[in-house]
């Protein structure tokens, strides 16, 4: 028995304080008698009275103290019996053990093997039945009354559920109590330990305001043994909601060969992940940070390097932006913040945005991918920005673009930034590049105030092949441009302006839309013509022709998506040019 001295004050800020004093209580084992002091710093007053308190080495004494009565107060040392833990485990204190309290009045069934223990279910302090102990399989008293119940002053920590750190052994079981009893203690705040925590399965750690936390990436460590996802965040599970503002930061998640995501999160909201180091995965078809339907989420200081932890297998992708598996028809990313990411690993593709809208990237850089793509942004993307990050290194492209309207303000790349066929409205401002090249098809691409031929005078230059790109005070870094280069030296210019297209009408009614994704001038001229009219936004609305009063020939500006129906009883002539006549 240990006697403490209690400092006056919160008691529950007081019992916070309690493992620290029983440190030294604990050494001198079941029954001894320690009177602890307060230091100098804590200068708080102190009450004569004392506490009576029970030291137990495992969980095997905890249950065995007989006749406790309500309020009595007990130290768990150790989890298991101390021999079952590893010596870092042991050195850096990572056992599992704490304070309890009984409490008379607390239904046995309520038993989850960390944070409530039931003294009659069997296995305590056993690690071969730790699974069963932990569902409270055996009670034998179901419906008594009578628990320990840990005195917590925080968040969880896996060991408190049995889980052993740097130790070759499989820590699912605990990892699942332990999110259950995040859950319904309502505060959803878990620790993980100092370590490495080796495990084969994931818990869904999908819930709101769930804060997941390390002690830093190179100090606490998830282990990922299993083929498949290595740290689930899946709202899907549960329906259509989102989960909001879920933590998880300040550790690291390996994998390894089978790995196919070291974290995937599906369906969050206002979601933060700061500072977590990613390694590890599949080199095939693993990713280390896959983000589907996500949306207004943080995702800061995340790395993927082989520069920062050396890996075995490298993932195929470092991030992923992608729609909702369970309901792709409607979500994909939307308006997500990367601030100083660091991929630098993958096989494939560094970052890819597949289904991502208003996506922002601060700062960061993915480069020297082996799949020699730095960052990838699909057709289905639109608005993303990129501000002030930095690629090099990857042989296929450092910045390929294909979405709508996406922005690059003040980045760098040392290979080349395109603009694919189906790009739309991109932005390329200020920044320095080796190589920028702008694809036939491509349409109303903007470069300005730019350098480029930064690096060496091999492969450097702007090739403009698309429509409508307009160009500002570009700067040639080069001392002389390469043969075939079209773009002038500081020159500014509109490229391309598309040709007129003659269209030879074959019945009526005959119906041009524009799908140009820019203006489309259509004239109408000659022939017979009954009506013309325009749809836009599934209105239609008579614009010339017949008994409307109107000119049945004349020249029509259409938006995006617009439509113009001709019905004519003489064919006429149709033009159309992209852009304005």
């Amino acid at each position: 028995m240990v006697s403490i001295r209690y400092p006056q004050g919160d008691p529950a800020r007081d019992r916070s304080l309690l493992p620290r004093r029983l440190f030294a209580a604990t050494a001198l084992g079941v029954g001894a008698a320690v009177a602890v002091t307060p230091s100098a710093a804590a200068k708080a007053p102190w009450r004569s009275t004392e506490l009576s308190m029970m030291v137990a080495e495992s969980l095997t004494e905890l249950v065995g103290i007989v006749s406790p009565v309500d309020g009595q107060a007990a130290y768990l040392d150790s989890y298991f019996p101390i021999a079952a833990y590893s010596a870092s485990a042991r050195a850096i204190g990572e056992l599992g053990g704490g304070v309890f309290v009984w409490r008379a009045d607390v239904p046995r069934d309520q038993h989850n093997g960390g944070s409530v223990i039931s003294p009659t279910v069997p296995g305590a302090g056993d690690p071969a039945v730790l699974a069963d102990y932990l569902s409270g399989a055996g009670e034998t008293h179901a419906g008594f009354n009578g628990c320990w119940v840990r005195d917590l002053d925080g968040a969880l920590n896996p060991t408190w559920f049995g889980a052993r750190v740097d130790a070759d052994l499989d820590n699912s079981a605990s990892l699942a109590a332990l999110v259950s009893a995040a859950v319904a203690s309502g505060g959803r705040d878990i620790l993980f330990p100092r370590g490495t925590l080796q495990y084969s399965q994931s818990p869904n750690f999908g819930y709101s305001h769930m804060r997941m936390i390390g002690s830093g990436p190179s100090n606490s460590v998830l282990k990922y043994t299993g083929a498949d996802k290595a740290l689930i965040i899946d709202a899907s599970e549960f329906g259509p909601s989102f989960i909001y503002g879920l933590t998880l930061a300040d550790l690291t998640v390996e994998g390894n060969s089978n790995a196919q995501s070291l974290v995937y999160c599906e369906q969050a909201a206002h979601m933060r992940i700061t500072d977590v180091a990613l390694r590890e995965a599949d080199s095939a078809t693993g990713v280390a940070l896959e983000l589907r339907g996500a949306v207004a989420c943080r995702v800061e200081n995340v790395v993927c390097s082989i520069n920062e932890q050396p890996m075995v297998s490298r993932p195929s992708k470092g991030i992923l932006l992608g729609r909702l598996i369970a309901r792709p028809e409607h979500f994909q990313c939307s308006t997500n913040t990367f601030v100083d990411v660091i991929i630098e690993a993958a096989t494939d593709i560094g970052i890819h945005l597949q289904a991502s809208d208003q996506a922002m990237f601060f700062g960061g850089t993915s480069e020297a991918n082996l799949g020699g793509k730095g960052v990838v942004i699909d057709d289905v993307c639109r608005y993303n920005s990129f501000i002030g990050m930095g690629c090099e290194a990857n042989a296929l492209g450092d910045f390929i673009n294909s979405g709508t309207s996406t922005q690059f303000i003040n980045c760098y790349s040392s290979t080349s930034i395109e603009m694919l066929p189906s790009a739309r409205h991109a932005v390329i401002e200020g920044g320095m590049y080796h190589r920028i090249d702008i694809a036939a098809g491509a349409k109303f691409t903007a470069a300005r105030r730019l350098a480029y031929g930064y690096w060496s005078a091999d492969g450097a230059g702007f090739f403009d092949d698309g429509n409508y790109t307009s160009v500002e005070g570009l700067m040639d870094m080069r001392a002389a441009e390469s043969p075939g280069d079209p773009s002038p030296w500081g020159g500014n210019y509109v490229s391309q302006l598309g040709a007129p297209t003659v269209v030879a009408p074959t019945s009526s009614p005959h119906t041009v839309t524009n799908t140009s994704g820019g203006t489309l001038t259509v004239t109408v001229a000659g022939g017979t013509v009954d009506s013309i009219e325009l749809a836009r936004d599934g209105a239609a609305t008579v614009v010339g022709g017949g008994s409307s009063g109107l000119p049945g020939e004349g020249t029509f500006a259409l938006a995006p998506t617009d439509a113009l129906k001709i019905t004519y009883s003489a064919t006429p002539s149709v033009l159309t040019i992209e852009g304005q006549a």
